[in-house]
């Protein structure tokens, strides 16, 4: 499907009908703008309680639009190549609501789904590697209603639902695209909505992502979601290509050994409390200590790889860094505590650059960033004595 100016299916007859429709039964509700971040890369959805009979894109020239055929409540966006001025999207929803958003270039946006239908305005991408030499299949549990890539002329890797059970996804890379990665959307029939980066790796240590079991355990067994530490969730490391190496629980428990990266506000501290490199496993630990009087809980955190400028407090290039898989949860209670580990492919920074921490709360304001240095990063101990 390929991303026109901006596509909504509805004919102006049609729209003003339905708009008198909903206007007579539904009261318009205006939300405020929100900031999302879009990217010429990838391809950020949004995704709605009720159909969408009208939106309006105020640059289409720099960005696109489109709400697919399959799918009349979501709405595909994305850049058409970096742009400095912000602009804004506005819909209408067939119940009368009325939202707008700011639209701002990011090259490489931390979160890629607006749901607004369980409050979720940020959701961390997994990624998926491809190569030119296998198939690698995504199972999902319901059937595919939409699949959508934000490499909408195929040229870095072709993808296609089998027609044989509806629910399994095809793909497979053209050629080596590194270091370019894209973007990879499916709708299945229950409304579940998922977002994968995709990355080129010639050879995948998966080659079936069976999403109906969801993560893979360090042997390759899949370990399904919520399920309880006898049934092997303990197991879970990542989709990582270490065999050996510590699990997510295990590290999660281990003291703090850092004490120099920690940050307040508002009787509420972000701390950095372990980073542990393990072979081709980078692990970091984070908790939260709520003293506040008011319930904290995270929305989304974010790693950023910065460069400084010559000023050197001036960040003039960055690339965000996607976590492989996280256990524990930055969600506390007032005086209460929160952590979470989360795993990275081996990661290292070089002289000159940080390492940004970034915990964003959900509908508030206090919003946290820890500075890791390159020591901090690629001085790291293993968790554990191999």
């Amino acid at each position: 499907m390929t991303m026109k100016k901006i596509v909504f299916f509805l004919t102006l007859v049609a729209l003003s009908g339905r708009f008198a429709v909903c206007s007579a039964s539904a009261q318009i509700v205006t939300h405020s703008p929100d900031t999302v971040w879009v990217s010429d890369s990838y391809t950020t959805h949004f995704a709605f309680p009720t159909d969408i009979i009208y939106a309006d894109l105020s640059n289409q020239r720099d960005v696109s639009a489109q709400v697919p055929q399959e799918a009349k409540d979501v709405l595909a966006v994305q850049a058409n190549g970096p742009f400095r001025t912000t602009c804004n999207i506005t819909t209408m929803e067939s119940n009368g609501t009325m939202r707008s958003y700011i639209l701002a270039y990011r090259r490489h946006p931390s979160s890629l789904v607006v749901d607004e239908r369980h409050g979720v305005y940020h959701a961390a991408p997994d990624t998926v590697r491809l190569s030119d030499l296998y198939t690698s299949h995504m199972v999902f549990s319901g059937e595919i209603l939409y699949a959508f890539s934000s490499d909408v002329e195929a040229s870095a890797f072709a993808s296609t639902i089998v027609k044989e059970s509806g629910n399994v996804l095809a793909l497979r890379a053209r050629g080596d695209f590194s270091p370019d990665t894209f973007s990879i959307t499916v709708l299945e029939a229950d409304k579940t909505l998922h977002t994968y980066i995709v990355a080129y790796d010639k050879y995948p240590a998966e080659k079936v992502i069976d999403l109906q079991r969801g993560l893979f355990a360090a042997d390759g067994t899949p370990v399904r979601h919520g399920s309880s530490a006898d049934e092997g969730s303990a197991r879970v490391v990542s989709r990582l290509r270490s065999s050996d190496a510590p699990q997510l629980t295990d590290v999660l428990a281990l003291k703090r050994r850092l004490n120099h990266l920690a940050v307040s506000r508002g009787r509420v501290t972000v701390q950095c409390e372990n980073v542990f490199s393990y072979s081709d496993v980078t692990y970091i630990v984070l908790s939260i200590v709520n003293r506040s009087g008011v319930s904290y809980e995270a929305d989304r955190t974010a790693f950023v790889v910065g460069t400084a400028g010559r000023n050197r407090k001036k960040i003039v290039e960055e690339t965000n860094v996607l976590p492989k898989a996280s256990e524990g949860s930055l969600t506390v209670r007032p005086g209460a505590t929160g952590r979470i580990v989360y795993s990275f492919d081996k990661l290292t920074i070089t002289k000159g650059q940080r390492l940004d921490v970034c915990i964003y709360e959900r509908d508030g304001r206090r919003d946290f960033v820890l500075v890791l240095s390159p020591d901090d990063v690629n001085l790291a101990d293993p968790p554990f004595e191999k």
